[in-house]
């Protein structure tokens, strides 16, 4: 060991220490560690980036309607940023338009988590469970997007439709004349309102007892015909149509019983099959007004608007001033006003 006093003879010794050159191995090393530390900051800063740009992508493809690549760009958004409340609405949208409700509903829930108090993710969460039969589920979604947002005509007419599928039909219709009063061009609204009034006065005429000496197959008929009306009352539309069938072959041309079908199957969506019972009923009978409006609202679900502006004109020309000539008549103003000289959609759900 060299001696305090002796500093001469320590001066190689330390300059072999403080100078002797680092291996390459640790250099390598450390640099490694390096560019680890700045690729992550690197990759941290990117992701927002990236995430944004798949988002403004993703809702432009929604917008155009190309939701399979909407629902694509939005798990790649979630993928890199978990937490997007944007992210996941956007997914819940696009799933829904492709009929997966399930995935729709889930990504609603944590849209939800994420941003709660959001009228328009529990109005689409709403929807979603109405498609998956969840009745009760979908109706306090709905109306929390009503009490969230209780100007938007939609979310009243989506209320009124899932209270209406359980059975509540006078609050039914009290949510389908708020729509209609804030949207006075709905078609859903005025049609539902029009079907609930024309139901309470066939209800009301089938609660009279049959005639008596009636022979059997006037009972028969009068059976199904007061089953029938009853279970369309219900809102059981499957039931009520094959009681409508029924009496249709006892009385071919009933009008009543051609039109009663046409409104079954316009519950159920199934729209070509009720424009065709609602063309049959004004056939046997052109004044029939409730089938002339029906078949305009009918021709305007399935896109056929000019059958739609024909037939709304066709019910102002039965009777101007009865509920469905006024309702038709405002549809027509609305179509008027329209630079496409269609009717303004129902707003989408």
């Amino acid at each position: 060991m060299l001696a305090a006093r002796d500093p001469e003879a320590a001066l190689p010794r330390l300059h072999q220490v403080r100078f002797r050159p680092a291996s390459i191995p640790t250099l390598a090393a450390v640099g490694l560690a390096l560019l680890a530390v700045l690729a992550t900051l690197a990759w941290v800063s990117v992701r927002p980036v990236m995430a944004s740009g798949y988002l403004g992508e993703a809702a432009a493809a929604a917008a155009q309607g190309d939701f399979q690549s909407a629902a694509s760009l939005s798990s790649r958004v979630l993928a890199l940023c978990p937490y997007s409340a944007t992210g996941y609405y956007v997914a819940g949208y696009a799933w829904a338009k492709l009929g997966d409700h399930r995935k729709a509903a889930y990504c609603n829930e944590q849209a939800l988590r994420l941003l709660p108090g959001n009228a328009i993710v529990h109005y689409n969460l709403g929807l979603s469970r109405r498609q998956l039969g969840n009745l009760e589920q979908a109706e306090a979604q709905l109306r929390r997007a009503v009490e969230l947002m209780p100007t938007a005509a939609r979310h009243h007419l989506a209320l009124a439709d899932a209270l209406l599928a359980q059975g509540k039909r006078a609050e039914a219709e009290r949510h389908y004349r708020t729509a209609a009063e804030l949207d006075p061009f709905s078609a859903i609204a005025q049609q539902a309102l029009a079907q609930l009034s024309s139901e309470r006065q066939v209800a009301s005429q089938a609660a009279s007892p049959a005639k008596p000496g009636a022979k059997p197959e006037e009972d028969r008929l009068a059976s199904h015909r007061a089953a029938a009306e009853r279970l369309a009352a219900e809102g059981k539309y499957q039931e009520a149509a094959r009681e409508y069938q029924q009496w249709i072959k006892l009385a071919p041309k009933a009008a009543a019983a051609h039109g009663g079908l046409g409104a079954c199957h316009f519950r159920l969506g199934e729209y070509q099959q009720a424009a065709q019972s609602f063309r049959r009923a004004l056939a046997l009978d052109p004044n029939q007004q409730l089938a002339a409006f029906n078949l305009a609202n009918t021709y305007g679900k399935i896109g056929d608007y000019a059958s739609a502006r024909r037939y709304l004109e066709r019910t102002v020309e039965i009777n101007p001033d009865s509920e469905e000539g006024q309702q038709a008549r405002a549809m027509l103003d609305g179509m008027a006003s329209s630079q496409a000289g269609q009717p303004r959609p129902p707003t989408p759900r």
